[in-house]
């Protein structure tokens, strides 16, 4: 049997990208759709993005600007690098959000997926394409995965490791992500830096289990809202 799970990543509250991604992996018939964080910070409707989520069953984890959004919701977050403003989420949004796992794992047709935000081991690191073979083998191995789903850096991302297994990134859901990665140079201590030709978004990708097909799609128009 196959099972093809939808995935997405990097939301950043934009609802317009999320509507037209999920029926977009309905008309695929996609049996489960997971999340890899980051679903809010960024666009207009975070409590929208949240609400579309819980109604499409959607398995969503927790990101970095989730956390930072939680923190920013109770009164300001000054110490992160990102919005410093108090944000104001529904009370049902900000219960939904301080719930949320920091990781998924689920064996599907007998193969391990894990989802993870960055990396197996933080939020805040993430997998580049200049990443190598063995550092690739060295996450799964930690994730003890067979496959292993990530966002974050908002790059596609598709590698290949030993033993069949398999790293992806579909890039950024949120159509403001070419903007944002155009105008930040991240710290060299994180990774290399983003370029406007690298960052994508608009994006999203369907895995199918257990033949480990990964299939790449994007919106038209990616522009940013």
């Amino acid at each position: 049997m196959t099972i093809k799970l939808g995935v997405i990543t990097d939301v950043h509250a934009d609802l317009g990208a999320l509507q037209a991604a999920l029926a977009h992996m309905d008309d695929l018939g996609v049996d489960l759709v997971v999340c890899a964080g980051d679903i809010v910070e960024g666009g207009d409707e975070p409590d929208e993005v949240v609400a579309l989520l819980r109604a499409h069953g959607v398995v969503c984890i927790r990101g970095n600007h989730d956390r930072w959004a939680l923190a920013r919701h109770d009164n300001g977050d000054p110490e992160h690098d990102g919005d410093a403003r108090k944000l104001y989420l529904r009370p049902e949004t900000v219960q939904w959000l301080g719930a949320l796992p920091t990781r998924w794992d689920r064996a599907i047709e007998g193969v391990r997926v894990a989802v993870r935000h960055g990396t197996p081991s933080s939020d805040m690191d993430g997998i580049y394409p200049g990443v190598t073979g063995s550092e690739l083998e060295r996450m799964l191995e930690r994730a003890e995965a067979d496959v292993l789903i990530v966002g974050h850096t908002h790059i596609p991302l598709v590698r290949h490791a030993g033993g069949g297994k398999l790293v992806v990134n579909p890039g950024a859901l949120w159509r403001g992500a070419e903007a944002s990665g155009a105008a930040m140079l991240l710290d060299p201590g994180e990774g290399p830096s983003r370029t406007a030709e690298q960052v994508q978004g608009g994006c999203h990708g369907v895995l199918e289990l257990p033949g480990m097909r990964w299939t790449q799609h994007r919106l038209q128009p990616q522009c940013p809202r």
